[in-house]
C-alpha cells in the first residue's frame, strides 16, 4: 500500500523519573538511549516517506522540562522540516515545553482543551482534544473523510463508546504498552505504547505504529515497530519442589537461557515447563531476551520451612548476565515430613490452628504466616516467642536503636528539602509561563517597531523614488543637451552635407581631418589658448616696432630741444676776455705800481670764466644722462620684441608647415595663419567626436538607470514633487515612537534575562532535589522490605506464644 504513512507513539518520557534500581550513570545513560530511540523513529520516517508524527503522550514525563532537553527537542524537530508532528500533551498541558523563550518549531501542531482539526491530502482529518476522560470527546465528524482521533486515557476503551462516530483510527495515548481493538465495522482503537519500557512494571510490547492510509479507498494497515534499544522484562520462576539456593538458580538460569532462544546444556532444562516461557514470550510480542535488557525475576512456588531465603544471592550470581538483574522472592513456606521434638510439633500445630482461624487473613496470608512462623519455631523451638521479640525490637522503627528507625533518620537528613520538589516544578512552570509572556511581549513590541520602521522605509522609499525621478529627468535633460550640442556642432562642421551624411561617414570623416592636422605638427598640436596667446605676439611686435620707431624720434626732439636751450658759454668768454685784459694792464704797468682797478679786473674776469665752465659741465653731464636713459628705453623695447619673436618661433617649431616668401615676418604669418587653420581643424573635429562620446554616454547612463530601477522610476513622469518637510516631521514622530519602543523592548529583555536566570537557578535546584529522590527511592526499597519483614514479625508475634 504506497499511500499517505503516518507514525502514532505515546508516551516518551525524556524527562521523566526513572526507577530507583538504576545507578545515576545509568539513569543519564538510559536518558540518552530514550532521546536517541526518539532520532531513530524520525530518521525511519524521513526513509519511509512519512508524513506525520503522532505523539500521543507526554513528550517529557512531567510539567517542569529542563530546557536543555527543551531545546534539543526544538531542534530535533526543526531538523525534519518534511514532517509534521501533532503533539497531545499529558496531563493538564502546563508543560513548561508549551511556554517557550525561543520560537516553536513550524511543522509542531499542538492540542489542548478545545477540539482541533488539522486536514490532510486525501481528505485524512487529524482531530484532537487533550480531555482526562477519553469518553467525554463528542466532536461530530465528516463520515466522508478518513478521521483520526487523538485522546489520552489509562483504560482501554469499550468498542461502544466510541461506535457509529465515524472514527477510522483513534489514536491513544497514556498506557505504557501496546494494545488494540475494535470499535466498530468502520474503525480500530490503538495503543502505541512507550517508546521504550523504563521500569519492570512496563514489560510488555513497545514501539511505534506505522500507519499506511490509501487516500482513494481510505482503507489502511497498522504495523507495530519495535526500535527500543532496551526492554524490561518480567520472569516468573517456579522454584516448587527445590530444596537448595543451587538448585533455584540452576531453575533460574534455565529459563532465562530459553528465554534468549539458545537453551543451555544444563538438565535442569527438562524440568522447565515449556508453556510458561511461551506465555512470557507472547507478552513480548515474541521477541527473545537479550543481553542488553532490563531482567526481573521473580521466585515462586513453595521452599521448604529449614531453607534460608536469599534472593540477594540469586541477584549477584546472574550479575553481569544482563543490563539490570533484580530477583523478587515472592516464595511461601510448607513443613516436612521429618522428624522434630513433640513439643515443637506441638507449638507448630497451635500456631497454624490459630492463623487458619484468623477469619481477617486471606488465603494468601495464611499460607505465607504459616510457613515463616513454623520456620521460625522449627528453628529456635521454645526459644521462637523471645527470638522473635528480639527480632521486632531490632527492626523497631519506634526505638533509637531500631534499623528501620535509623535507616529513616538517615534517609531523612540524606533527602532534606525533598518535601520542596513540587513547589520547585510548580514555580518552573510558572516561570515557563512568565517567560513565555515576557516573550509575547517583547514580539508585539517587536512588531510594532517593525510597523513604525515600516512606515519610515515607505516614506524614504517615497523620497528615494522622488530623487530617483528627479536624477532620471536630469540625466534626460543631459542627454537631450548633449544630443542638441552635437547636432549644432554637425552642423557648423558639414554644413549642407550634414543632414546627407550618415553617422559612421561623419564620424570617419571627422577622425580623417583631426588625424590630417595633427600630422602638421611634430610632438603634439598646440592648445588654441596658447595659438591665441602668440597670435597676440605678432601685434604685440608690430605695437613695439611702432613705439620704437616713435621712442626714437621723441628722443631725438627733445635731445635736440635741450640743446638749444643750452645757454651759450659767453659768460666764460667774457671772464676770459677780462682776465686776459687784467693781466695786459698788469704787465703795463709793472714798471709803477699797479692800479687797483686791475687787480679788480682780473677778478671779475676769473670768476666769470669759472662760472662758465661750470655751467657748460652741467649741461654736458645732462646731455649724457639722457642719452643713457634713450639706449635703455631701446634696449627694453628691442629686448621685448625679441621675447616676442622667440615665443613666435616656438611655436612655429612644431609646425611643419612651409612658407611662401624668404622674408622672416611674412614667413612668420603665414606659418601661422597656417597652424591656426589647421589647429581649428583639429579642435573641431575632436570637439565633435567628443560630444558624440558624451552624448553616448549620456544616453547609456539614462538607460542604466533606468534598467537598474524599474520598479520606482515611471519614464513617462516629468515631474514627481515630495513634501519632504512633512515626511521629516513624520520620520522623527516614528523615531521618537521607535526609541519608546526600544527602551520598552529593552526593559523587557531585561525581564526576560531574569527570568531565564531565575529558570536556570531553579532547574539547578530541581537537578539537586532530582538526585535526592533517587537517594530516596533507592533507600526506601529497602526500608519497605525492612518494614514487610517487620510487619510479618508483629503479625507473627500474635500468633508465636
Amino acid at each position: 500500500m504506497n499511500g499517505m504513512k503516518l507514525i502514532h507513539c505515546g508516551d516518551l518520557g525524556l524527562c521523566a523519573a526513572l526507577p530507583a534500581f538504576l545507578s545515576e550513570e545509568q539513569q543519564e545513560a538510559r536518558r540518552e538511549e530514550l532521546f536517541a530511540t526518539f532520532e531513530r523513529m524520525l530518521t525511519y520516517a524521513d526513509r519511509h516517506q512519512v508524513a506525520g508524527v503522532l505523539i500521543a503522550g507526554g513528550l517529557f514525563g512531567r510539567a517542569a522540562v529542563y530546557q536543555d532537553i527543551e531545546k534539543r527537542v526544538r531542534e530535533t524537530m526543526a531538523e525534519h522540516p518534511y514532517l509534521s508532528f501533532f503533539y497531545l500533551p499529558d496531563g493538564d498541558g502546563r508543560e513548561t515545553f508549551l511556554y517557550p523563550a525561543e520560537p516553536m518549531p513550524e511543522n509542531l501542531f499542538v492540542f489542548n482543551e478545545s477540539v482541533r482539526k488539522y486536514r490532510l491530502p486525501g481528505n485524512i482529518v487529524i482531530t484532537g482534544q487533550a480531555l482526562a476522560d477519553p469518553k467525554a470527546f463528542s466532536e461530530k465528524l465528516d463520515r466522508r473523510d478518513f478521521n483520526i482521533v487523538m485522546l489520552r486515557g489509562k483504560e482501554i476503551p469499550a468498542g461502544e463508546d466510541f461506535a457509529g462516530r465515524g472514527i477510522d483510527y483513534l489514536a491513544l495515548g497514556g498506557r505504557a504498552c501496546a494494545a488494540s481493538g475494535r470499535i466498530d465495522d468502520r474503525g480500530i482503537f490503538s495503543y502505541a505504547g512507550c517508546l521504550e519500557g523504563t521500569d519492570f512494571s512496563e514489560a510488555g510490547q513497545h514501539g511505534f505504529k506505522l500507519l499506511d492510509i490509501d487516500e482513494s479507498s481510505h482503507t489502511y494497515r497498522v504495523q507495530l515497530l519495535d526500535d527500543a534499544m532496551r526492554h524490561p522484562w518480567m520472569v516468573p520462576v517456579d522454584v516448587s519442589g527445590l530444596e537448595t539456593i543451587d538448585a533455584i538458580m540452576k531453575r533460574v538460569r534455565a529459563v532465562l537461557s530459553l528465554l534468549t532462544g539458545t537453551p543451555s546444556d544444563d538438565p535442569e532444562i527438562a524440568n522447565v515447563p515449556l508453556g510458561e516461557v511461551e506465555e512470557i514470550l507472547g507478552t513480548m510480542g515474541g521477541r527473545r531476551l537479550h543481553q542488553e535488557d532490563l531482567v526481573e525475576v521473580m521466585l515462586r512456588g513453595s521452599i521448604p520451612m529449614e531453607m534460608k531465603r536469599e534472593p540477594e544471592a540469586v541477584e549477584k550470581a546472574l550479575n553481569g548476565s544482563f543490563y539490570v538483574v533484580s530477583v523478587q522472592d515472592e516464595t511461601y513456606r510448607v513443613g516436612n515430613e521429618k522428624a522434630t521434638p513433640d513439643t515443637v510439633q506441638q507449638m507448630i500445630a497451635g500456631f497454624s490452628a490459630e492463623v487458619e482461624h484468623d477469619g481477617k487473613l486471606s488465603k494468601e496470608a495464611k499460607r505465607y504466616i504459616t510457613g515463616e512462623g513454623a520456620a521460625l519455631i522449627l528453628q529456635e523451638g521454645a526459644a521462637a516467642p523471645a527470638k522473635l521479640k528480639e527480632q521486632i525490637e531490632a527492626l523497631s522503627p519506634n526505638r533509637r536503636t531500631g534499623e528501620i528507625f535509623q535507616k529513616r533518620m538517615a534517609i531523612e537528613q540524606e533527602t532534606k528539602g525533598l518535601e520542596e520538589r513540587p513547589k520547585t516544578e510548580e514555580a518552573i512552570v510558572s516561570n515557563a509561563i512568565e517567560t513565555y509572556d515576557a516573550v509575547l511581549k517583547r514580539q508585539a513590541l517587536l512588531e510594532q517597531k517593525a510597523a513604525v520602521q515600516s512606515q519610515i522605509d515607505r516614506a524614504n522609499q517615497e523620497r528615494e523614488k522622488a530623487g530617483q525621478q528627479e536624477k532620471l529627468q536630469k540625466l534626460y535633460h543631459k542627454a537631450l543637451m548633449a544630443q542638441q550640442d552635437t547636432a549644432q556642432a554637425l552642423t557648423g562642421f558639414f554644413g549642407a552635407e550634414n543632414d546627407l551624411l550618415t553617422p559612421q561617414d561623419k564620424e570617419a570623416r571627422l577622425l580623417s581631418t583631426r588625424n590630417q592636422a595633427a600630422e602638421k605638427f611634430k610632438d603634439k598640436v598646440p592648445a588654441l589658448t596658447d595659438i591665441q596667446s602668440v597670435g597676440g605676439c605678432f601685434a604685440d611686435v608690430e605695437r613695439d616696432k611702432k613705439n620704437l620707431t616713435e621712442l626714437r624720434e621723441k628722443w631725438n626732439r627733445t635731445l635736440a630741444a635741450k640743446k638749444k636751450k643750452e645757454a651759450v658759454p659767453g659768460v666764460s668768454i667774457l671772464g676770459a676776455v677780462l682776465l686776459v685784459l687784467g693781466l695786459v694792464l698788469l704787465l703795463m704797468h709793472v714798471a709803477t705800481v699797479p692800479a687797483i682797478a686791475d687787480y679788480i679786473l682780473i677778478g671779475v674776469g676769473a670768476l666769470l670764466m669759472i662760472t662758465g665752465l661750470v655751467v657748460y659741465v652741467q649741461q654736458t653731464n645732462e646731455r649724457k644722462r639722457l642719452q643713457h636713459r634713450k639706449s635703455a628705453e631701446i634696449h627694453e623695447i628691442k629686448d621685448r620684441i625679441k621675447a616676442e619673436v622667440g615665443r613666435i618661433d616656438a611655436l612655429l617649431d612644431s609646425y611643419t608647415g612651409t612658407s611662401r616668401t624668404e622674408n622672416p615676418d611674412q614667413r612668420r604669418r603665414e606659418l601661422f595663419q597656417d597652424m591656426i587653420q589647421d589647429a581649428t581643424s583639429y579642435y573641431s573635429a575632436d570637439r565633435i567626436l567628443t560630444l558624440i562620446k558624451t552624448q553616448d554616454q549620456c544616453a547609456q547612463e539614462y538607460n542604466a538607470y533606468m534598467q537598474a530601477h524599474p520598479a520606482n522610476i515611471d519614464e513617462k513622469e516629468t515631474t514627481m514633487t515630495v513634501d519632504n518637510s512633512k515626511l521629516l516631521v513624520n520620520e522623527t514622530s516614528h523615531i521618537e515612537h521607535i526609541k519608546t519602543l526600544e527602551k520598552a523592548e529593552s526593559e523587557t529583555t531585561v525581564e526576560l534575562q531574569t527570568f531565564l536566570a531565575k529558570r536556570r537557578d531553579l532547574e539547578n535546584h530541581l537537578y539537586e532535589l532530582d538526585k535526592k529522590e533517587r537517594i530516596f527511592q533507592k533507600s526506601m526499597s529497602s526500608v519497605n522490605r525492612l518494614e514487610e519483614r517487620y510487619q510479618l514479625l508483629t503479625t507473627l508475634r500474635d500468633y508465636v506464644k
